[in-house]
């Protein structure tokens, strides 16, 4: 009987806040209501941090008509000032050696 491998560990990965300007808003879903005469096209999630410091997940939507930060949470456009993308995506992942678990 042979004995799976285990995955190798992976490294102390963390993420970090970037300007919003560094976000992608690249669509990668598009939701059509043809009965209700409604496209919906967002873009990936990401954690956003306004310029109050309230974090909340929101998406880049666009209808067409106009495009905007929508907030999950509360339902409504938002202006967020930073984002933090997936501690995995290699355009912005980086590796903690020292510090807490916020990489600090």
């Amino acid at each position: 009987m042979s004995k799976t491998a285990s995955p190798s560990p992976q490294p102390n990965v963390v993420g970090h806040w970037h300007p919003i300007a560094q976000v992608d808003k690249s669509i990668d879903r598009v939701i059509d209501l043809p009965d209700l005469g409604l496209k919906i096209t967002n873009s990936e999630s990401y954690w956003m941090r306004d310029a109050d410091g309230r974090t909340y997940r929101a998406t880049w939507a666009d209808d067409g008509k106009r495009a905007y930060w929508w907030d999950f949470d509360n339902e409504s456009p938002v202006d967020p000032v930073e984002f933090m993308p997936h501690p995995l995506d290699p355009r912005f992942a980086t590796t903690a050696t020292e510090g807490g678990a916020d990489g600090r």
